[in-house]
């Protein structure tokens, strides 16, 4: 998809960076020079078992033009950690996040109290009948997490140096598309959208 060649190209070089598109023997786009990973498969959404988020990605970044999508896979997939045993910056912010969440535990122990799971950055769902309550508190701290992103890209326009021009507003606005996206999957795959809720 791409509104030339060379777009289309580039819009393969995104998906391949979040771990949404194979690369490696393609011929018409070097794609694995820009991406500093040894192993392909070893990045992104080729480690996430996780069907509902993986899909609201894709749409999202289908549903923007070139230079949005790049901004929103760049802000979650850019700045690949070295040596570090983690396969991405986006497991990177999960993790962060995830540490965050216990932080905010231990300074608010009456209101974590009641909690059944922590976040340890692990987006992947579990298999089988009593999964779905787990697979929903995934659910709802990813979206905690992509609110939270939002919130930093708010924090830093309102407190930005003056000689950074951009306003990150498309960031921001994938980022809400990508929730609304990501609320519409988990419905789905719950089976609301059926009325089987």
């Amino acid at each position: 998809k791409g509104e030339s060649e060379d777009r289309a190209l580039g819009r393969a070089t995104l998906y391949a960076r979040a771990g949404l598109l194979d690369y490696g023997k393609q011929r018409a786009h070097q794609i694995d020079e820009k991406l500093p990973y040894g192993d392909i498969k070893q990045h992104g959404f080729h480690l996430i078992n996780n069907e509902p988020l993986k899909n609201a990605v894709m749409k999202t970044l289908d549903s923007l033009n070139y230079e949005d999508a790049y901004d929103l896979v760049r802000s979650i997939f850019d700045g690949y950690p070295e040596n570090k045993g983690v396969p991405s910056s986006f497991q990177e912010l999960l993790d962060n996040f995830g540490i965050k969440l216990e932080e905010l535990k231990k300074l608010n122990p009456e209101t974590a109290k009641n909690d059944k799971y922590s976040f340890t950055g692990d987006v992947n769902l579990k298999d089988g009948t009593d999964s779905k309550e787990y697979n929903n508190f995934i659910f709802d701290t990813l979206i905690k997490f992509f609110e939270d992103r939002i919130e930093k890209f708010d924090y830093y326009v309102a407190n930005k140096p003056p000689e950074d021009t951009p306003d990150y507003h498309e960031v921001r606005d994938g980022l809400n598309s990508l929730i609304d996206n990501f609320k519409k999957e988990v419905a789905g795959y719950n089976g609301e959208n059926n009325g089987n809720k």
